[in-house]
């Protein structure tokens, strides 16, 4: 699966260009708006960097988790109203515990559809939050 993993990185590279990280605490500023930075963990970063890629344009986000990460898990809690606070963006958070999951490539190609049907319709996620 490793090798897997690394093509779809490496397919993923062209359209991450100018998506460098921005520096850890604008993260966490950014993640505060659903996620108390009291609470700690991983997941305000989560958050966080969805924030960030919202203001910069991106169509979707996938969110990949470990199986059963509580982190995780409470990030997938704040989709729906992230989702409804940035005009409904696909946003989508997938499981992974290394094993071969029919439902995984069901949801993902769902999502892309639901990208390209943004992308085509013209409603883009710059600027909306």
């Amino acid at each position: 699966m490793i090798g897997y993993e690394h093509k779809l990185f490496k397919a993923t590279l062209p359209y991450m260009r100018g998506f460098d990280d921005i520096p850890a605490q604008k993260i966490v500023l950014n993640g505060e708006k659903y996620i108390r930075h009291y609470i700690g963990g991983e997941a305000i970063v989560s958050m966080g960097k969805a924030v960030d890629y919202v203001k910069r344009g991106l169509d979707g986000i996938i969110s990949v988790i470990p199986f059963n990460c509580m982190p995780g898990l409470t990030v997938a809690g704040f989709i729906p109203k992230f989702r409804k606070d940035n005009n409904n963006i696909p946003f989508v958070s997938i499981e992974y515990d290394g094993f071969q999951d029919s439902t995984r490539e069901m949801r993902i190609d769902t999502f892309i559809a639901q990208v390209k049907e943004r992308w085509k319709i013209g409603l883009r996620s710059s600027h909306l939050t």
